[in-house]
């Protein structure tokens, strides 16, 4: 594993752990509408799944198998290589849509999507642990 990819890694980890912590001290909806809270968590969201579309980029890359055009095909394409279980793919696909949202759709973002996408992490930690296996396989 390159000291690149290792990185990304460890700020996939990072958000991950930050976007839990903010799980558990918002109670309530509106307080996603805030300005501050709601932008950092958005915001902790797009570099979290960004790092793991870039991680799975690497891994295809270092796979010598060829980049997708679209963000929800890099998953697509992990799993159809067997390098990532096609098990938890939709919600993965998923991921990379709302990674989309975040990042050119701000203005519209509805808070109560990111609030559920806060409340359910487990599919964002699923990927993290199967994108450093696939890392460990490919290096």
């Amino acid at each position: 594993m390159t000291p690149a990819a290792r990185n990304k890694l460890q700020q996939l980890r990072e958000e991950i752990e930050f976007l839990e912590t903010k799980s558990s001290d918002i109670q309530v909806d509106e307080e996603l509408s805030r300005r501050e809270p709601g932008y950092t968590i958005q915001k902790s969201f797009e570099v979290a799944i960004e790092s793991a579309l870039d991680i799975g980029r690497r891994i295809l890359a270092e796979n010598t198998i060829p980049q997708p055009e679209e963000n929800r095909e890099v998953f697509s394409k992990l799993a159809e290589n067997n390098l990532i279980s096609p098990d938890n793919l939709e919600n993965y696909q998923k991921m990379a849509s709302f990674r989309n949202v975040l990042v050119h759709e701000y203005i519209k973002i509805d808070s109560s999507e990111v609030f559920k996408a806060l409340r359910n992490l487990e599919d964002l930690k699923n990927l993290a642990k199967e994108l450093s296996k696939a890392m460990e396989k490919s290096s």
